[in-house]
């Protein structure tokens, strides 16, 4: 962690974590997590597309019903909120893709803050992809590497 660019530097940056990432990297997510420069974000339980159909993206097979869906949001944030005392506000489904559905339902999970699949970086919308809520947020966002070495 100590030779982080950001955290060299002192930049901010908002990290979205997913479970299996956590798992491998427990230690350095608790280190993260304490540290003030970085805001800890969902980025999904298993990293899967979000999809009531079970849509694929990059290979990946998406979730393929409203329960996985439900799952796939919730779960990692109940972990992330347990294990640092902080509900996460924000969520990027892995590969960014979200059927319309899967859109609708997992606004209501996140308080309607989905990060922008449309590949925008810090642009965030508000679950219905039609309106950026924070169009120039002061943060870095970093996908942290999804394999755990």
């Amino acid at each position: 962690m100590s030779n982080s660019g950001s955290y060299q530097q002192r930049i901010p940056a908002t990290l979205f974590i997913n479970s299996r990432w956590i798992d491998a990297n427990f230690q350095t997510f608790m280190a993260l997590a304490k540290n003030s420069l970085f805001e800890i974000e969902n980025h999904g339980f298993k990293h899967r597309p979000l999809s009531v159909t079970g849509r694929s993206a990059y290979g990946i097979k998406g979730t393929g019903s409203v329960g996985d869906v439900v799952d796939e949001v919730l779960l990692n944030q109940r972990k992330i909120q347990k294990l640092t005392g902080k509900k996460t506000k924000y969520f990027r489904s892995g590969t960014a893709f979200y059927d319309d559905v899967a859109v609708k339902i997992s606004a209501r999970g996140t308080a309607g803050r989905l990060q922008c699949p449309g590949g925008r970086g810090c642009h965030l919308f508000n679950g219905t992809g039609e309106k950026c809520l924070h169009p120039r947020r002061t943060r870095f966002n970093y996908y942290l590497p999804h394999e755990s070495s």
